[in-house]
This record gives C-alpha cells, structure tokens and sequence, in this order.
C-alpha cells in the first residue's frame, strides 16, 4: 500500500500543479485492469494495485479539463 497506491497518489499530486498551470500533461500508471478471477491468492496485492488503477481512472474524468490524460498502462504476467 505504501508504494503502489500511496507513492502513486503523491506522485500525480506533486506534479498536477505544473501541468494544470501549463493545461497539459500525461501521467501513466502501471496497473492491471480490474479483473476479479485473479483475486485467489492474490488479495492483498491486488488491492493495492486495483488502487492505483482507481487512481487512474478517477484522476483521468477530473483532469479532463486541463488537458491532461492519465493512463494505466497494463503488463499482464499473472497465470
């Protein structure tokens, strides 16, 4: 939690006042897509990741207006 959805959240605020100045910008996020069947066994870290996930797509509707787009960027290796 402290790295993925914490570090994460601190991140895209540190930098919005810049690109909200500038009404611009991009951030991407390396997160899964919310897909429950690979919850088993996995929990604890999925919670943390689907986190940043949120983060990105709630920051990506609030952002819209300032031109800037947030992302997840997906790698799955999870089988």
């Amino acid at each position: 939690m402290e790295v993925n959805v914490k570090a994460t959240f601190f991140a895209c605020q540190a930098v919005l006042p810049y690109m909200m100045k500038n009404n611009w910008g991009h951030i991407i996020n390396m997160s899964p897509p919310i897909e429950i069947k690979y919850l088993k066994n996995h929990i604890a870290y999925f919670i943390s990741k689907y986190g940043m996930t949120m983060i990105a797509y709630g920051l990506s509707e609030e952002l819209k207006d300032y031109n800037i787009a947030v992302n997840a960027f997906v790698a799955r290796n999870y089988d």
